[in-house]
């Protein structure tokens, strides 16, 4: 065991040669994915030069890595059927480390998984290289392998919830648009745009249910057509933090100066309406590759609507510093 955690037989530092390799497959961390489902398009993964980009990343980051706990690892076999995904870490991906599983497909038919943290300075070249292909974004968004009749519901998630009841034609439309628009999203929209709200998904049974896959998907400010189409479904797409009627605002979270508990409440208006500025869903805090949003306060914003009072928890996209500041002025 002790060996190999210190990784003394050299497995976390394993790389295939390149001619053994016929296409590689790279997930980051904290994808919105299960793996495979449905019966749509096949995932070819990387080949030519951006398989030879990705190979020379890897090596270059294996290279420098100084111990055991720089890198994880996997294996699954010849027939395996999902493939592996790890958890986000914001402090890696802000320094510029970027964490991947990486299946290495070769060519007598085997698949090798191996995760890596990769610390070279090719690492934010090779994301948005890489993200900028569809065959990359099949490797993490499952919806690509699309059998939408497979998807038994979907729900909009935003500031508030809508069940969504479409026709198998309308299914079709509605993610035959978004995988367009994804198609179009950068590694640098990721990192830096909060999305508008989400769907939720669920595959092969109803939500909750014991054969149920559920699955979300994000939708950005830049998805227009996806906007437009959920919005004639009755989505409250438009509705956000910045237009809501604020009565009360809520923060509650540990100062790390002090070592003291803090809390706050606020219903003064000007006050409110400079900190609504900051905020984000605290559902947000999950999106893949986000770097923007700050997950250390617990903050309950109370609104009205037609239906009367009501709440939404957020977090924000300052610093502990700067939002201590905004609380106290």
């Amino acid at each position: 065991m002790a060996s190999f955690s210190a990784d003394l037989f050299g497995y976390d530092r394993y790389i295939p040669k390149a001619s053994r390799v016929e296409s590689i497959e790279i997930k980051p961390l904290g994808v919105n994915s299960y793996g495979y489902w449905g019966k749509g398009e096949e995932r070819s993964g990387l080949k030519g030069e951006e398989k030879q980009l990705a190979l020379s990343v890897i090596k270059e980051s294996v290279e420098v890595k100084n111990n055991a706990e720089t890198s994880s690892s996997e294996y699954y076999e010849k027939n395996s059927k999902f493939l592996f995904f790890s958890s986000v870490s914001k402090k890696e991906v802000m320094r510029g480390d970027i964490e991947v599983s990486t299946t290495f497909c070769m060519k007598n038919g085997n698949r090798k998984v191996r995760n890596y943290i990769l610390r070279s300075k090719k690492a934010k070249e090779l994301y948005n290289k890489l993200y900028a292909t569809r065959e990359f974004k099949k490797n993490i968004y499952a919806l690509y392998t699309r059998d939408y009749n497979d998807i038994k519901e979907i729900t909009w998630s935003g500031i508030e919830t809508e069940y969504l009841n479409l026709t198998r034609e309308e299914k079709k439309q509605f993610f035959d648009t978004y995988l367009s628009e994804l198609d179009g999203l950068s590694y640098t929209d990721v990192q830096k745009t909060v999305p508008v709200g989400n769907i939720d998904i669920s595959i092969g049974g109803t939500m909750g249910s014991e054969n149920a896959t559920q699955d979300t998907y994000y939708i950005y400010p830049s998805f227009k057509k996806t906007l437009a189409f959920l919005a004639q479904k009755g989505c409250a797409v438009n509705q956000t933090i910045d237009n809501l009627d604020i009565s009360s605002i809520g923060v509650e979270g540990y100062d790390g100066n002090t070592g003291e508990n803090i809390r706050y409440g606020i219903t003064d208006k000007k006050r409110i309406n400079k900190l609504k500025k900051k905020l984000v869903l605290q559902q947000m805090e999950n999106v893949p590759g986000i770097t923007v949003i700050n997950g250390n306060m617990d903050i309950q914003v109370n609104y009205k609507n037609k239906n009367g009072e009501n709440s939404i928890y957020c977090y924000s996209i300052c610093t502990d510093d700067e939002l201590q500041q905004l609380l106290k002025e």
